[in-house]
């Protein structure tokens, strides 16, 4: 099959000083292009019409096609049709005519007369005048102000005023014979609202202002053709169809007419049935005898015929759908659907020599080679008219590769032969060197020619590597002895840089780069079988069963994977990648063609019912020729693709629901449906109006359960088989092949009641009941308490005074205790000096209560000065009396026992605690003790000495803090180790030495942003900052330092510090 001729010759007819009227014929020339194959969809009556001659057809508000038929009519949503008949309430015979008003009721008229009417839920008859109920009604309109005109064979035309009356009510108007014609064929609305009636008698347009019918006459036109069809188009043009007498336009602007002979320009007929104007300003003239032409508005011509894939002749209505496709009603054929020309198909009925395209090549002299399953078909010059014709060398062999190098020699990879090349001046021969290596009876299973012209050769059991200028085969690669992953080669790719990819069987894939072999690690096994590069560099690679991965090869790491399981590809296994001049991506998979739009960033699918018709691709079978149109071999032909033209499809789907069942039973969608709670079966069934719907994924949500959207699918129903009480929206949304999804979902809201013991009513109602109840309850209860409380009124008096008494008593002794409290303190106060005999010498003391468990204590005995920080166990009374024992025992054990050492005082005071506390190990009792810092320092000698119950020292010398670690043992705490001894400590000492004794209290105080302990660390550090202060600073820095710290929070514990500067 083939595209038909497109001359066409044009007569121009000028109006010119003496009303001339001169005949131009013009040729334009011709062009015969064999073998290119249109796509047109058609729907008919093995797809579920009810008969295959289609009058007229509309899609309604809700994008529902209505088709007019001999049998009645069909109601269409793109993938099932619903007939009709006078059985459903139509009137007999066919429907001629359909028109929807602004109501949304839809009108149907009928062949032989009779008039129907669809009103959203029933078809009705509708009363009408005898005009209508005996002649054939032949179209309907809608005009400007809401009224409906019918247009008749045999009673003219008849107008209804009030289509949105009561059938009863309707008003109708007839206008026929001299004033108009009992004969009208048909009707046009021009933009500003005129209406142009078809009739026996010519044209006749529809005056307002004068309610006459008027003559339309214009220069140019003949009359002595019988008028057919009338279009005015968006350019003001007025386009006239004539039977057996061809298309005219007439310009109002030039007051010319132009006439397109049809017949001349490659039509069987004259015969001009309709005329219609799409969005894209086409004019589309459909005749009775010829098919369709397509006037573009450059005024170039495309003929649509039997030739080049068009399935009908005879054409009785056109329309342009929502989604952009040209709908065409035949006489024998159904509905074809013409979806663009963006696919054109070449088939084995065209000159291919076998069905199965594998290999396609364009030369460099601009031919294109197609290897099939059965040889090789060549196509010279395409685009300039040539024809296909066969190599006639391997026929009935299986080509999988054709390759140019760049003396012009073609390389053929065979499915079983081997390896062949051929030249126009040495002519045609089989490659030995190279095919013993692929091996006898094996196919080539990948070839390339890389940019030094060496060829590369995949086989089942290694890589090939072959130099074409010396003929020989340079080396032959496998898996084990040359580093390969795998000798089971399923691709080879050269890139922009000359570096080879060679994907191998489940084993990823590998590149050559400088010479070596560099394994591609994505982290997972893949077979690679295409790829392609990008124009940015990065590449594509289509895998078995994994999609396509879109790597990054600079940055080493995976972009991105494609899958079907994600709703972007129509499948896993990839069979071919290419990337065209715009950027975008071409996937040939086993079940159609994607092509990603980076400028949208989204996947349009395209499977059969949207032109491409091969479905299956064939392994690496895809090219991008020199004109820059895409090549893919299928297992159906070769279909070209222009990458320029716009993807019609990028519209919203429209979604519908389109059916509820409540258990099990159909119901209608009212709004405000409310259910029982025993009405919980739900199903919903909705689809979307589409023309390919095979290509549509839908997503549901049910607000009201909690969950969200659930994942794309392509089914049309959803089940919910046991839905608790309450109030529910069901959600759809939809994609198209566009990869378009529709902003606002259709939905439905419905409630399901509880049942009566849940409803507000009857909780109310029981509510009251149990008030009453309780309140019956109370009152009894009152009066018994009543009663009670005289009882209890008197024992209550009595108890209170009781309690009075002993809350006297306990103030009493209250007061006691603190005064001992406080009198406690006077006698701590009285041992503790107020200042330090010592100069540069501060004391730090905050005690946590009203007296103190740490103390601190002088003494000097001859040039020795004795310092030191205690922290007794606890803090208040507790530690009060154990910093008594402590101050008397120290002063005690140098002042009478004469022991000056540090370390031996520790030694000796740990004993009197003990002795004094009475503390044993036999007994059960927590042992009372103290921790302390104890230093002497020889005036004469200038040393110091040091001794410590885990309480350290800190020397400050030259801006360094040196830390003399005390023993890790208590005072009167070590039971068992009544003769434990501590360390004696010595340190020379310098003019300018600052030391510092302290208990644990600043430390351990909790405080800050975090509330944590303040820490030695910060202890540390606060001790380095103030050095340069003199020591009374330092104490108040310390002090104010701690109590920032502390903030809001209560003090933790005693805190006391003694800092002296020598």
């Amino acid at each position: 099959m083939r595209m038909a001729p497109s001359s066409l010759y044009r007569r121009t007819i000028n109006n010119i000083m003496f009303r001339q009227v001169l005949f131009l014929w013009i040729f334009l020339g011709s062009f015969t292009v064999y073998g290119q194959q249109f796509y047109f969809d058609q729907f008919s009556v093995s797809d579920g019409l009810a008969q295959s001659t289609v009058f007229d057809m509309i899609q309604d508000r809700n994008d529902v096609f209505w088709l007019g038929t001999r049998a009645g009519v069909a109601r269409f949503d793109g993938a099932n049709f619903v007939n009709f008949t006078a059985k459903d309430g139509l009137a007999e015979n066919g429907v001629r005519a359909i028109c929807e008003d602004n109501d949304g009721k839809i009108w149907f008229g009928h062949t032989g007369g009779g008039l129907s009417l669809f009103d959203g839920g029933t078809f009705k008859l509708v009363p009408s005048p005898a005009a209508l109920k005996h002649s054939t009604i032949t179209s309907i309109l809608l005009d400007a102000e809401s009224k409906l005109w019918f247009t008749t064979e045999g009673a003219g035309v008849v107008m209804l005023s009030n289509p949105e009356a009561p059938t009863d009510k309707l008003q109708f108007t007839q206008y026929s014979g001299s004033e108009l014609s009992d004969q009208v064929y048909g009707h046009h609305m021009d933009r500003d609202g005129r209406i142009y009636f078809v009739s026996d008698l010519g044209v006749k347009y529809f005056n307002p202002d004068s309610s006459r019918f008027e003559n339309l006459l214009l220069n140019g036109v003949p009359k002595f053709y019988q008028t057919t069809s009338i279009l005015i188009d968006s350019w003001g043009r007025t386009w006239i169809g004539k039977y057996h007498g061809g298309l005219y336009r007439y310009n109002p602007n030039t007051d010319s007419t132009v006439m397109y002979d049809l017949v001349k320009a490659g039509l069987k007929s004259n015969w001009v049935s309709t005329i219609f104007e799409d969005r894209e300003g086409n004019i589309w003239a459909g005749t009775f005898e010829g098919g369709v032409v397509r006037i573009t508005p450059d005024n170039s011509l495309e003929l649509y015929t039997s030739a080049n894939g068009f399935p009908g002749l005879q054409i009785w209505s056109m329309m342009q759908d929502r989604e952009g496709n040209i709908l065409f009603g035949t006489n024998e054929n159904g509905v074809c659907v013409y979806k663009g020309d963006d696919f054109i198909s070449y088939y084995k009925d065209d000159g291919l020599i076998g069905s199965q395209v594998q290999a396609i090549l364009q030369r460099s002299d601009g031919s294109y080679w197609f290897g099939t399953n059965k040889g090789i078909s060549i196509l010279d010059g395409e685009a300039d008219g040539g024809s296909i014709h066969d190599f006639d060398q391997l026929k009935a062999d299986g080509i999988e590769f054709l390759r140019e190098d760049r003396d012009g020699t073609i390389w053929i990879g065979t499915d079983n032969s081997g390896v062949y090349k051929y030249h126009r001046t040495s002519g045609f021969r089989k490659e030995n060197r190279l095919s013993g290596h692929v091996g006898q009876y094996k196919p080539v299973m990948a070839m390339e020619i890389d940019q030094d012209n060496f060829l590369w050769v995949g086989a089942l059991d290694g890589l090939i590597y072959y130099d074409i200028d010396k003929q020989s085969v340079v080396k032959k690669f496998s898996q084990f002895d040359d580093g390969l992953k795998s000798s089971y080669i399923r691709m080879l790719f050269i890139d922009s840089k000359n570096r080879v990819w060679i994907g191998h069987d489940e084993k990823g894939i590998t590149m050559v780069e400088e010479g070596e072999f560099v394994d591609l690690k994505l982290g997972f096994d893949f077979t690679p079988l295409c790829m392609t590069e990008d124009l940015d560099g990065t590449f594509w690679i289509g895998t078995e069963g994994r999609g396509v991965i879109h790597y990054d090869t600079d940055r080493r790491q995976v972009i991105h994977i494609y899958t079907a399981d994600g709703g972007e590809l129509l499948a896993n296994l990839i069979n071919q990648l290419n990337v065209d001049h715009f950027n975008n991506i071409y996937v040939g998979t086993n079940k159609g063609l994607n092509i990603f739009f980076r400028e949208e960033e989204r996947f349009y699918s395209f499977t059969y019912r949207s032109g491409f018709v091969g479905i299956e691709t064939k392994h690496n079978a895809s090219l991008v020729d020199q004109a820059g149109y895409l090549w893919f071999g299928t297992i159906e032909g070769v279909t070209k693709y222009h990458p320029s033209r716009e993807v019609r499809l990028a519209g919203e789907p429209a979604v519908h629901i389109t059916g509820m069942q409540v258990n099990n039973e159909l119901v209608s969608m009212d709004a405000g449906l409310s259910l029982s709670y025993r009405q919980n079966r739900i199903i919903f069934e909705y689809g979307c109006i589409t023309l390919n719907p095979d290509d549509v994924q839908y997503q549901i949500m049910l607000d009201g359960t909690g969950q969200d959207w659930g994942p794309p699918d392509r089914l049309t129903s959803a089940i919910y088989p046991a839905l608790p009480y309450g109030r529910y929206t069901f959600r759809v949304k939809a994609k198209n092949s566009a990869g378009v999804w529709n902003r606002e979902p259709a939905s439905f809201s419905f409630v399901i009641r509880p049942p009566f013991y849940l409803t507000w009513y009857f909780i109310l109602f029981v509510a009251g009941i149990l008030f009453i109840i309780v309140i019956s309850y109370v009152k009894i209860r009152e009066r018994a308490l009543k009663r009670e409380n005289l009882i209890l009124e008197g024992k209550v008096k009595e108890r209170t005074a009781t309690v009075e008494a002993q809350k006297e008593e306990l103030t009493r002794k209250n007061e006691n205790i603190t005064d001992s409290i406080r009198y406690a303190k006077r006698i701590q106060i009285a041992i503790l000096p107020e200042k330090s005999p010592y100069p540069d010498t501060f004391i730090l003391f905050k005690p946590k209560d009203i007296v103190s468990g740490d103390f601190y204590w002088f003494t000097e005995m001859g040039d020795k000065e004795f310092f030191s920080a205690v922290d007794c166990t606890g803090h208040g009374v507790p530690g009060a009396f154990m910093s008594i024992i402590g101050h008397n025992s120290l002063t005690k054990i140098v002042r009478e026992y004469g022991i000056l050492e540090p370390g031996k005082i520790l030694n000796e005071l740990n004993k009197e605690v003990l002795e004094t506390l009475h503390q044993r190990s036999d007994t059960g009792d927590v042992y009372d003790g103290m921790d302390l810092a104890l230093a002497c320092y020889d005036r004469k000698g200038k040393y110091l000495e040091f001794s410590g119950a885990f309480n350290p020292l800190y020397l400050v010398r030259d801006g360094e803090l040196l830390e003399t670690k005390a023993d890790k043992q208590s005072i009167g705490r070590s039971a068992f180790k009544t003769d434990a001894e501590f360390t004696n400590h010595r340190i020379d000492i310098k003019e300018g030495d600052t030391v510092y004794l302290f208990s644990d209290g600043y430390a351990d105080q909790f405080g800050g942003e975090h509330r944590k302990k303040f820490k030695y660390k910060n202890l540390k550090e606060t001790i380095l900052k103030i050095q340069k202060e003199s020591m009374s600073q330092q104490r108040a820095i310390l002090d104010d330092t701690i109590e920032k710290w502390r903030g809001d929070l209560d003090q933790l514990d005693d805190i006391l510090m003694i800092g002296r500067r020598f």
